[in-house]
C-alpha cells in the first residue's frame, strides 16, 4: 500500500468527475488518498502550480471541455519544469478516437481511454501509470480481487422524470 496518493480530475461534466472520484477511491490503496477535482484546465493549471507539481501523483482529464482542452492542459503541464513528471490519463467520448488519441500522445498524455468507460477499464489505465503499491490492500491482495464489481446506478438523465400513465 502506498503511504500517500493525490489524485486531480479535471472534468467539466460533475457527474462525470463524481463517477471517476468514486471509482478511483474504491480502486486505490493508499493510508493518505486525497483526491481532488478542477471543473475545467484553467482550474486545474492553478491548482498544480500552488502543489509545486510535489503533491500531485496524477491528473485524470477530459478532453473536451471549454477553454483549453485536455490535450492542451497536458501540454501546459509537460512544459513545465516542475509539472512534466505528473502522469496524465485523458479520457475522450469523441467520435474520432484514433485521431484524437495521437493528438494526446503527442501531447504528452501517457493513456488515452475511451468514454464511457467502467471502473475496470479505469482500473487498467491506472496500472500503466501508478506504482503496484496503489493497488495493494494492506489485508492483502490488490483492488480486483477484494473490491466487489462496481455499477454505477446514478440515473444518466437526472432531470428525466417518467411519465406515469
Amino acid at each position: 500500500m502506498m503511504e500517500k496518493l493525490h489524485i486531480l480530475i479535471v472534468d467539466d461534466d460533475p457527474a462525470m468527475r463524481e463517477k471517476i472520484h468514486d471509482y478511483s477511491q474504491a480502486l486505490l490503496f493508499a493510508s493518505d488518498l486525497n483526491i481532488e477535482t478542477a471543473n475545467n484546465a484553467q482550474e486545474a493549471l492553478m491548482k498544480l502550480q500552488n502543489a509545486g507539481g510535489n503533491e500531485i501523483d496524477l491528473v485524470v482529464t477530459d478532453n473536451s471541455m471549454p477553454g483549453l482542452s485536455g490535450a492542451e492542459l497536458a501540454q501546459r503541464i509537460r512544459s513545465n519544469k516542475y509539472l512534466n513528471g505528473i502522469p496524465i490519463v485523458m479520457c475522450t467520448g469523441d467520435p474520432e478516437f484514433e485521431r484524437v488519441k495521437d493528438i494526446a500522445i503527442n501531447s504528452g498524455v501517457n493513456v488515452v481511454m475511451h468514454v464511457p468507460h467502467s471502473a475496470d477499464d479505469l482500473l487498467e489505465s491506472y496500472r500503466e501509470v501508478l506504482p503496484p503499491a496503489a493497488f495493494e490492500d494492506p489485508m492483502g491482495g490488490d483492488s480486483k480481487a477484494h473490491k466487489p464489481d462496481l455499477v454505477d446506478t446514478r440515473d444518466p438523465d437526472p432531470g428525466h422524470t417518467p411519465e406515469y400513465g
